[in-house]
């Protein structure tokens, strides 16, 4: 029996995610430093009943309620994430929410765990300030595992089994499936909070490699995209400094732009990093191309850019 050659891939920005071709999370082209989700204060609301494209887009709690939620977090400048353990969970009668600050550096990570009757009670939350609504601080760490399968298929197909595996290997509440967060096509991908940490690619190995890294007070560095608090490039700056520096506490490198004269250049940056013992480097960072994306399932591919720099230590004035 003769066997039928496999389908060339094109690789000139046609390719796309149908049946017969890769899905989006398989191309792996593209760098993953600098890609993590932004911000810096997350709601996560656990919800059990379906979940929406877009979870505010009127379809897991009306059009009416959707639109509130959504001025709301958006005043208050905070992201919302649907959560929910992993597996068949039994249903509840009162809400678990989690409020994030991650701080970046300078001040320190916070969250606030608390319990409300119903969707319509995360307009009376008081998001100016941590701890202001009277819950219990969280001190464990929080593992968000996207699962979001109407979202892209890549995190449902790749995100449960994962989520299960840590969930049953974990302590309770410190594992959850969670909705679209940014970058299904680096699944299984995962969140690290309360620090922000987004991490790409992730098997069971290396993700409860990265757990037993956090509990010793440490960053975990593999398959590691970013700390959305910082921009893209100060997330690569981040990195390259960890790097260099070793595994350092985690969530305590501060990074932030600096001007060192010259010509202003959108394709070029210069970040300081901040470590702990009081030293600090400069990196200077430049956008380049980078191979190709699928942005998600089903679309065309197309072109990537990475940030690219290096490190100098900044040697202080005698």
């Amino acid at each position: 029996m003769t066997e039928t050659a496999a389908p060339e891939i094109p690789t000139d920005g046609r390719l796309s995610c149908e049946p017969e071709q890769m899905a989006c999370s398989e191309l792996k082209e593209e760098p993953i430093e600098g890609t993590a989700k932004a911000g810096q204060k997350f709601v996560l609301f656990e919800h059990h009943q379906g979940w929406s494209r877009d979870v505010l887009d009127g379809g897991s709690f009306g059009g009416e309620l959707s639109g509130k939620l959504s001025y709301f977090f958006g005043v208050h400048n905070a992201s919302f994430q649907l959560i929910r353990p992993a597996g068949r969970p039994k249903p509840r009668e009162r809400y678990r929410v989690f409020i994030i600050f991650t701080g970046n550096g300078l001040q320190q990570p916070v969250v606030e765990r608390l319990e409300v009757s119903c969707p319509q009670d995360l307009l009376k939350l008081n998001l100016d300030r941590p701890l202001a609504n009277g819950g219990q601080k969280v001190t464990h760490p929080l593992v968000l595992v996207c699962t979001h399968g109407k979202r892209d298929k890549c995190c449902a197909i790749k995100g449960r089994p994962l989520a299960a595996e840590l969930a049953a290997r974990s302590e309770e509440e410190w594992v959850w499936e969670t909705s679209h967060m940014k970058g299904h096509r680096f699944a299984a991908t995962l969140m690290l909070m309360p620090w922000g940490y987004s991490y790409a690619y992730m098997d069971t190995e290396r993700a409860l490699a990265m757990l037993e890294a956090v509990q010793r007070g440490e960053l975990y560095l593999p398959q590691l995209r970013g700390r959305g608090c910082f921009d893209a490039a100060g997330q690569v700056a981040e990195i390259l400094v960890a790097r260099s520096y070793g595994s350092p506490e985690i969530g305590s490198l501060y990074v932030e732009e600096v001007d060192l004269g010259g010509e202003k250049n959108p394709e070029k940056t210069v970040r300081e990093v901040s470590l702990p013992d009081g030293s600090s480097y400069h990196v200077f960072l430049e956008r380049r191309p980078a191979g190709e994306m699928i942005p998600s399932c089903g679309k065309p591919a197309k072109k990537a850019h990475k940030w690219v720099g290096r490190v100098r230590r900044v040697v202080a004035e005698s």
